[in-house]
């Protein structure tokens, strides 16, 4: 495996179905993209510890809880709660009776939170 750190233009081309991402080290294309920022899951103050009703974002597709007919609460919106949001909304796990997203941010613009 090779790490290149650098600030890249992701794109995707249409015409061939594959991602295009872009460096000054050159031009790369890709099926799939992984992106990963930070060096741990951020758990905030409150939750002292984690139990089945309460769980980072990591660990979602490893539970792959059913939410129907359940109330549940998306903290956080970076990119995962976003993910996590959506994936919920559409039903991923099961149709939840109540859907809420809670953010500190008052925008949902993209961040570099490297």
């Amino acid at each position: 495996y090779r790490i290149v750190i650098c600030r890249p233009y992701i794109d995707f081309d249409k015409k061939r179905r594959l991602f295009l991402v872009q460096t000054s080290q050159g031009e790369y294309f890709a099926r799939n993209i992984c992106l990963g920022t930070g060096k741990q899951p951020y758990l905030p103050p409150c939750v002292k510890h984690m139990t089945q009703s309460c769980f980072h974002a990591s660990e979602m597709n490893l539970r792959r809880p059913d939410l129907s007919g359940k109330r549940i609460t998306v903290v956080g919106g970076g990119q995962s709660g976003a993910d996590l949001f959506l994936n919920a909304l559409r039903g991923e796990w099961g149709e939840a009776a109540e859907i809420n997203w809670v953010s500190r941010r008052n925008n949902f613009n993209a961040l570099d939170e490297a």
